[in-house]
C-alpha cells in the first residue's frame, strides 16, 4: 500500500525518464523525501477516505430488476392461467421476492465486496 511507499522501488524503462520524473518532484515538493512523506501521509488517508467498498442500494437494485423482470412475467403468466392464489403467492415470495431480490441483491453487494 501507499504507507509502505518507497521511491526507490519505483522503476522507470528508460533512466533519462526516471531523471526527469525525480527532478519534477524535487521541484514541485521540494525534495524527494517530502514527496515520499505526502505519498505516505496525506495522500493515502485521501484515497483512502474516498475508496468505498460499497455497492449504493440503488445501483444493487438495478441489478436485481431484470431477474426480477422475468418473474414477473412468470407471474403474469400464473395469474393469465388462472393458476390458484396459494400458487401465485408461493411463485412471489419464493421466486420473485426470496431468490430475486433478497438472494442476488446480496449476492451483488457480495460480490462487490469481494471485488475490493
Amino acid at each position: 500500500g501507499l504507507e509502505k511507499f518507497n521511491l526507490d522501488d519505483v522503476h522507470c524503462r528508460l533512466d533519462k525518464d526516471r531523471v526527469f520524473i525525480l527532478a519534477a518532484i524535487s521541484e514541485w515538493y521540494g525534495s524527494e523525501e517530502s514527496f515520499v512523506d505526502y505519498v505516505k501521509g496525506p495522500l493515502h488517508r485521501e484515497l483512502v477516505a474516498a475508496a468505498t467498498n460499497r455497492l449504493p442500494f440503488h445501483y444493487a437494485l438495478l441489478t436485481v430488476l431484470i431477474p426480477y423482470s422475468v418473474s414477473l412475467d412468470v407471474l403474469v403468466a400464473l395469474i393469465g392461467a388462472g393458476a390458484p392464489f396459494e400458487v401465485i403467492m408461493s411463485e412471489f415470495i419464493g421466486s420473485g421476492f426470496g431468490w430475486v431480490i433478497c438472494w442476488q441483491l446480496v449476492s451483488a453487494k457480495l460480490l462487490w465486496v469481494l471485488c475490493d
